[in-house]
């Protein structure tokens, strides 16, 4: 059975077993998972229902607490990488430095059945509903799943690893 995970973000912890290895240079992820809702779309909780942050946190976990478990993920069978261009500025906007960033996912097959169930969890929330590609980070360029890349969207699928 699924279970939602709340960590400043919401999300579903996973194992996969064996790990992909195809991740060429990049370090696997730790504590794999599948986000629902990010750190910057739960702000939304605190602003709508005039929470601090304490009190935000409370209401969202009574709320995963009470809500219904979500779909069993449906795993891709291969590996894909998407690449973004980081750009670090200083305090005058004068471009530092850019750092290409490396995330190897896995490609949740069944969007649909999880699309529905995101929305009814930011309708338990009482925010706005959020349009999500699903799928997990397996392996990025520290192995922290902080450093994944967060936007991953269904143009990333062009590159198979």
């Amino acid at each position: 059975m699924s279970t939602l995970r709340y960590a400043g973000s919401i999300s579903i912890p996973i194992e996969i077993t064996p790990r992909p290895q195809d991740t060429h240079g990049c370090m696997g992820v730790e504590n794999l998972h599948c986000s629902m809702l990010l750190p910057r779309q739960l702000k939304a909780v605190k602003e709508t229902h005039g929470l601090s942050n304490k009190e935000a946190k409370v209401f969202v976990k009574e709320v995963i607490a009470n809500h219904p478990a979500p779909p069993m993920l449906e795993l891709g069978n291969e590996s894909h990488l998407a690449k973004r261009l980081m750009n670090n500025y200083d305090e005058h906007g004068e471009l530092l430095s850019a750092i290409e960033k490396h995330t190897y996912f896995i490609e949740v097959l069944n969007q649909e059945e999880m699309q529905t169930f995101l929305d009814t969890l930011t309708d338990a929330l009482g925010i706005e509903r959020v349009e999500r590609f699903f799928h997990v980070s397996i392996a990025n360029d520290t192995g922290k799943p902080t450093d994944s890349i967060g936007d991953i969207n269904a143009d990333d699928m062009g590159v198979s690893a």
